[in-house]
């Protein structure tokens, strides 16, 4: 599997890693919108902004050769928008022992975190440049909650395990990128890959529109926009 789909294998592994861990005997069988108001009422606990479900897909946890939800252990994912940032969607887990996680705090401090690594992205390019980054499920070291900065977080140990820079219509190149990204490790050492892409100038206005939760490559058009590739 490619590179470019990082961002989503990153939620969905550390999600199924995680229920691995807190599945068991579940609790009774709940229907969709008893998910939904249980998500809900999870997220007005836990955060200032309202909230709703957008969508909840429910998966058979371990393999299943009968599609039967109601006889075998499940968990929930589930799409969710606040009022905060209404352009924006993000996840919400519920594993088969009911208990739920999200990713909340990628939009909270996506854009405090672009800043940190934009000055030093910013001393190696001249042409236009895109920073994203891939979170992952595991939001809050503990001590730190809605209200903290990302220095805060980061301080707490937050972990960032994909950090991306798209520049537009450049090649990366090995004598500025392999320095380049040696001096953020430095500087944020609890980070896991670093990708550099050259691509289009199509591929790259079409990646700068994308909100935050799905700001990737689309299938079908890797070879079509990306001159190159560099990951440390």
């Amino acid at each position: 599997m490619g590179a470019q789909s990082h961002k989503i294998l990153l939620l969905v592994l550390a999600g199924l890693l995680l229920l691995s861990v807190l599945s068991g005997c579940g609790p009774e069988y709940l229907t969709e919108e008893q998910v939904k108001e249980e998500a809900l009422d999870y997220l007005s606990s836990r955060y200032s902004a309202e909230f709703t479900v957008t969508a909840a897909e429910e998966k058979i946890s371990g393999p299943s050769p009968i599609p039967s939800f109601k006889s075998k252990p499940t968990y929930w994912i589930l799409t969710a928008a606040s009022s905060q940032f209404p352009n924006e969607t993000f996840t919400v887990m519920r594993s088969v022992s009911g208990n739920l996680i999200d990713n909340y705090y990628s939009l909270l401090l996506n854009d405090e975190a672009v800043g940190f690594f934009d000055e030093f992205v910013s001393e190696s390019f001249d042409g236009d440049y895109l920073i994203t980054i891939g979170w992952t499920i595991f939001g809050w070291p503990e001590g730190v909650s809605e209200g903290a900065t990302f220095q805060e977080w980061a301080e707490a140990g937050g972990y960032i395990p994909l950090l991306e820079i798209y520049l537009c219509d450049t090649e990366p190149e090995e004598t500025v990128c392999e320095p380049l990204a040696e001096k953020m490790r430095q500087n944020y050492p609890e980070m896991g890959s670093i990708f550099f892409w050259g691509i289009t100038n199509e591929g790259f206005t079409y990646m700068r529109e994308q909100p935050i939760s799905t700001c990737i490559i689309p299938n079908g058009y890797y070879k079509k926009w990306v001159l190159k590739r560099i990951n440390y």
